[in-house]
């Protein structure tokens, strides 16, 4: 399985600074591996260079996408008086439409989600 983007890409040209380094790669590979099954494996052998940025850049907004999802305990409400906390988690759906959104932010115009018969 191929990573599309590594830390120092991450920190230097994505300016990301959110998931710490020994995160990045489990995080990455979760997001590359989402995107293999979003572009239908086009990704897998190479891509066009012209691509390679943005490509780049969705598997970092994915991975940054996971990693706030892991650690999000949002708190639906919380209780001061005994002190109380009640998290939620987002849902599937939320959180596969924020994925799903993602990928069509950086690699929509790329012609790499045709879903048709190339």
């Amino acid at each position: 399985m191929t990573i599309y983007a590594d830390y120092s890409f991450y920190t230097k040209q994505f300016h990301g600074s959110l998931i710490p380094q020994e995160r990045f790669e489990y995080l990455s590979a979760r997001a590359s591996e989402y995107m293999d099954w979003q572009t239908f494996g086009r990704l897998e052998n190479g891509f066009p260079e012209e691509y390679s940025e943005k490509v780049k850049k969705c598997c970092c907004a994915l991975a940054e996408s996971e990693f706030e999802l892991e650690r999000s305990g949002n708190i639906s409400s919380e209780k001061n008086g005994n002190y109380s906390v009640t998290y939620s988690l987002k849902s599937e759906e939320s959180q596969s439409s924020e994925k799903k959104r993602i990928t069509a932010r950086y690699l929509g115009s790329t012609g790499l989600l045709y879903r048709g018969v190339d």
